[in-house]
Formats: structure tokens, sequence, C-alpha cells
């Protein structure tokens, strides 16, 4: 909950408020493999696999691993989101999880795949599928585990961490105009807004970051949105931890969304 007696926030109020967009929260909970289908929402487990379909590699031949699908028939509706359809996203289990830092871009360590006509028939699904997990690296997640997704409707307000906030919380002080962490150095307060506007698993809204928004850094990447984000949680029998508790964010350009193409999507992930 935000705060808005916070002597920090209280000035910025119509100016957080104008960034509101809406997002899908996700909740997760544990679940065995009989009670969830292929084709359900879900992190980890065995993905969605029509027969016939190929199933991701990279281009040295290693197989990717499911790291989570959203069947938008199970979600409540989001502005320029799919209303039906199964996005998967499968990421490599190397030291990076499959992440380029230096082209977010680059997909052979990842893939994102849209399904736009779901088959719920589990006579039509490959029962095999590779598994390759590594052995020096790992995942953020236990893959031959799965958690169940249950999904809330809301609105968000920029995430402090977005490369856009402090711009967006400018004020004129000392005869010029400076951003917010320019005017403001006190660590207990600036920690308290930084509670306030973080997300947590979600389809669409802002992003959330551990270390800076790398939107910033890379030209071809301002225009694009938050897709996916899956966050590091370790309670309630859940488990998925982004090296030193980070967070994981797949992000599209507006115009792609729209067309429902997925093959240029951007995937980062950091921690602290």
């Amino acid at each position: 909950m935000i705060n808005w007696e916070n002597p920090l926030i209280t000035p910025y109020r119509q100016q957080l408020l104008s960034t509101e967009k809406p997002v899908v929260r996700i909740k997760l909970s544990p679940a065995d493999k009989s009670s969830l289908r292929r084709w359900d929402s879900k992190v980890g487990g065995a993905p969605y696999l029509p027969l016939g379909a190929e199933y991701p590699h990279t281009a040295n031949g290693d197989p990717l691993t499911l790291l989570a699908q959203i069947n938008f028939a199970q979600t409540p509706p989001l502005e320029n989101f799919p209303r039906q359809g199964l996005l998967q996203f499968f990421i490599h289990s190397d030291d990076l999880y499959g992440c380029d830092l230096d082209n977010l871009l680059n997909n052979d360590g990842f893939r994102v795949i849209y399904h736009a006509d779901v088959l719920e028939d589990d006579s039509l699904q490959q029962s095999d599928y590779p598994h390759y997990y590594g052995e020096e690296f790992g995942l953020p997640h236990n893959p031959e585990q799965s958690f169940a997704m249950s999904f809330e409707q809301g609105t968000q307000l920029v995430s402090c961490s977005d490369y856009r906030f402090a711009q967006i919380l400018e004020r004129y002080e000392g005869g010029k105009n400076e951003n917010f962490w320019q005017i403001h150095s006190n660590e207990d307060l600036e920690y308290e807004v930084m509670e306030s506007f973080s997300g947590g698993h979600q389809i669409g809204g802002y992003p959330d970051f551990t270390q800076n928004d790398p939107r910033e850094e890379h030209d071809e990447l301002k225009d694009y949105i938050l897709l996916f984000q899956l966050q590091s949680e370790w309670e309630d029998g859940i488990e998925i931890i982004w090296g030193d508790l980070g967070v994981g964010g797949f992000f599209i350009h507006p115009d792609d969304l729209a067309k429902l193409d997925f093959s240029k999507v951007a995937y980062s992930w950091d921690c602290g």
C-alpha cells in the first residue's frame, strides 16, 4: 500500500497517479503433476507441447527449459494483451539462465512461444520432450516442480526502479529542475518509497529491478514494455531464486504485442 502521508511521496501525488496503468498480478501455489493440465498457466513442470511442435533448443543443440506459461483464457482481460492463446517462456540452464547481457534481444538462450489455438486434449500432446537442466549452474526454479498461477486484475503506478521514475518526478528545486533522487537522500525514506512502488509476479504493468533498468542503456529498448515478470520467492512451498534473490523480466515493443509477434522479445534478470 502506498503511504500518501510519507513526506517524500505527498508532493508527487498527482504526477504518480498520472502513471497508473492496468496490470494482472500473479499468485503462485504449489501443485502436484496430477492437478495441472499441460495447457494450464504455471511455473515449471511439463510444457504444453502439441504433436508435431518443435521443442526449443540453443544453436548448440541444448534443450531449453520451461520457466513459465500463461493461458490467456484463464487470465482477466488486460488491455492490448491477448484474450486467448498460450504464451510460453523457455530459458537455458547456463550461468546466466540464457540471458545475453550484451544483447537482451539475442534469444539463443531463451525463447518466447505463442500458441494462438490451444488444444485441450492430452492425446494431442507429446508425452516425451528433452530434459536438460545442466549440472554446473542450474536454473532459478526446479523444473520438475510446478507452481499453479492464479490471477488478479489491478492497476499499478510507475515503479521506482523504472528508468522513467526520476524524470516523471522532476520538481523545481534550488533554482533548477531536479529529479527525485537528486533531491532526496534519506535512505530510510527511500526504502519506504521502494517498498511502496514495487511489483511482483505479474503480466504487464511496470517492471522491477534490483540494479538498473537496462532499457535506459539500450536505445532500441527505450519503448519496450513489460510483458511478464517473475520475482524471487521462497516461502510457503514456493522456491524461485534468481541469483542472489533477484528478478527476471521479459519485455516487448507495443507494436509487436499488438501483432502477437513474440520473436523480438527482450529478456533480462538481475540480482543484488
